[in-house]
C-alpha cells in the first residue's frame, strides 16, 4: 500500500509539473520576425480575399475555354398530345442525344485572351497586397523592439538617479549637501519616473498592436528575438537613379494597371464583335415513340443545322459600351503616370531618409559617448563636492537623450531599409 501511494503522489506530482510547463510555454510565445510575417500572412482579410480572387479568376479562365469545345446534351421527355386528325390523345416518349460547336465568333480569341489577363491580373494583386502586409508586420516588430529598447534605457537612467540620491543623503548627513540638492534629484527622479511610465505604455500599445496583427488575444504575453541589424555602410552611397528603374520595372502595382489596360482593350474587341456574325454548326439524335419500348430503324428522329446569327441594329447599344471602354482606358493610362510619379518620389524620399538615419546614428553615437563621459565627471565632482546637483540632472538628461536620439536612429533605418525594398519590388530582401 505505501508503495502504490508513492506511486499516486509522484505521478500527481508529474502531472502538476507538466501542465504548469504547458501552461508556461503557452502563454508567453516567442516570435521572430519571419514567425510574425507567416502569421500576418495567414491571419490577413485582405490576403484571404486575393487568394479567392485568384480561385475565381482561374475558375473563369476554364469558363472562357468551355466556349470553343462542343456542347454535348443528353434530353428525355414525356409528353401527352392530342391530334384532331385522331379524335384521341397519345403518350410521346423521346430521348435525344444533342451537340453543338461554335464554328465562328469574332467574341472567342478576345474573351481567352481577357481571361488570360484577369488571372495575371489577380495574381498580381494578390502580390501587391502580401507585400504590403509584410511590410506592416516588419515595422509593426520593429516598433516593438524599438519601444522596449527605450522602457530598457529610461529605467536604467532611473536607477542611476536613485544611486545618487542614495549618495547625496549619505553627503547631507556628512553636511555636504543640503536639502535643496535632495529636493532637485528627487524631482528629476520623478520626471524620469514619468518617462517610465510613457515608454511602457508605448511598449504595451506597440505589442496589442502586433498581436491583433497576428490573430492573437490583444494581451497575449509575446517575447520577440531580435534580429541582426544592418550594417549601414551598405546603404551608403545608393543610386537613386537606378533604384528609380528597378521600381518601375519590379513593381507590381505598375504591372496591375498594365494588365487593367490589356483587359479593357480586349474587351474593346469583345464589344466590336457583338455585330459581327456568329456560326454555330448543331445536330441531334434521338429516338421518339408513343410507348416506353424503342424501335432504332422506325423511331429514331436526327437533325443536322448550320446556324448564323447576325445583330444588325441594337439601337446603339453597342457604341455606348465602345465609349464607356474608352473613358476607361484613358483614366487607367492617366493613373499609370500618377502612379509613375508617385513612386519616383517615394523612392527619393525613402533614400533621403535612410541618409538621414545614417547621419544621425553617427551623430547619436558620438552624443552618446560625450554624454557618458560627462556623467562620469559630474558625477566625480558632485561626489567630491566640487559640483551642483545640477550638474549631475543636466548630465542625466543630455544621456537619456542621447540614448533615446541612438535608439530612434536604429530603428528608423531598420524601418526605411524595409521600405525601400517594398518600393523597388524586392520583397524578398525584407
Amino acid at each position: 500500500m505505501k508503495t502504490f501511494s508513492k506511486i499516486v503522489r509522484l505521478t500527481f506530482i508529474s502531472t502538476i509539473l507538466f501542465s504548469f510547463d504547458t501552461f508556461a510555454t503557452d502563454t508567453v510565445k516567442q516570435l521572430t520576425i519571419n514567425d510574425c510575417i507567416k502569421l500576418s500572412l495567414e491571419q490577413n482579410t485582405d490576403i484571404i480575399i486575393a487568394h479567392e480572387d485568384q480561385k475565381i479568376a482561374k475558375a473563369q479562365t476554364t469558363s472562357a475555354w468551355s466556349t470553343v469545345c462542343p456542347k454535348l446534351t443528353i434530353e428525355t421527355d414525356y409528353a401527352k398530345i392530342h391530334s384532331k386528325q385522331l379524335h384521341d390523345t397519345i403518350d410521346s416518349f423521346a430521348v435525344k442525344l444533342s451537340a453543338q460547336q461554335l464554328v465562328w465568333g469574332g467574341q472567342v480569341m478576345p474573351v481567352l485572351e481577357a481571361a488570360n489577363y484577369a488571372l495575371n491580373l489577380a495574381d498580381d494583386s494578390f502580390l501587391v497586397k502580401k507585400n504590403t502586409v509584410i511590410l506592416i508586420a516588419k515595422e509593426t516588430y520593429i516598433n516593438v523592439l524599438k519601444t522596449e529598447e527605450l522602457v530598457k534605457s529610461a529605467r536604467e537612467n532611473k536607477k542611476l538617479i536613485e544611486q545618487i540620491i542614495t549618495q547625496t543623503e549619505s553627503l547631507i548627513s556628512a553636511g555636504l549637501a543640503t536639502r535643496a540638492d535632495l529636493l532637485k534629484l528627487q524631482l528629476q527622479l520623478k520626471n524620469i519616473e514619468q518617462m517610465v511610465i510613457n515608454t511602457d505604455n508605448g511598449a504595451k500599445v506597440a505589442k496589442q498592436s502586433l498581436n491583433l496583427l497576428l490573430g492573437f488575444p490583444i494581451d497575449q504575453s509575446i517575447e520577440l528575438k531580435p534580429y541582426k541589424t544592418t550594417d549601414y555602410n551598405e546603404l551608403l552611397n545608393l543610386n537613386t537613379k537606378e533604384l528609380v528603374t528597378k521600381a518601375l520595372t519590379q513593381r507590381k502595382e505598375l504591372s496591375q494597371l498594365d494588365y487593367q489596360l490589356k483587359l479593357l482593350n480586349t474587351q474593346a474587341v469583345v464589344i466590336n464583335s457583338a455585330t459581327q456574325p456568329v456560326v454555330l454548326f448543331s445536330g441531334n439524335y434521338g429516338l421518339i415513340n408513343d410507348k416506353l419500348s424503342f424501335d432504332v430503324g422506325r423511331d429514331k428522329d436526327w437533325l443536322l443545322a448550320l446556324v448564323a446569327k447576325w445583330t444588325f441594329f441594337d439601337a446603339n447599344d453597342t457604341q455606348s459600351k465602345v465609349d464607356v471602354n474608352r473613358s476607361s482606358i484613358k483614366k487607367l493610362q492617366e493613373l499609370r503616370k500618377q502612379l509613375v510619379n508617385g513612386i519616383e518620389l517615394e523612392v527619393n524620399i525613402i533614400v533621403n531618409g535612410i541618409t538621414s538615419s545614417i547621419a544621425k546614428i553617427d551623430a547619436s553615437q558620438k552624443e552618446l559617448e560625450l554624454a557618458k563621459e560627462n556623467v562620469s565627471i559630474a558625477e566625480e565632482k558632485y561626489i567630491n563636492g566640487l559640483g551642483t546637483n545640477l550638474d549631475i540632472i543636466d548630465s542625466q538628461t543630455s544621456l537619456l537623450a542621447a540614448q533615446t536620439n541612438l535608439i530612434n536612429a536604429n530603428y528608423d533605418l531598420e524601418i526605411a531599409k524595409a521600405r525601400l525594398y517594398k518600393a523597388i519590388g524586392e520583397m524578398d530582401k525584407i
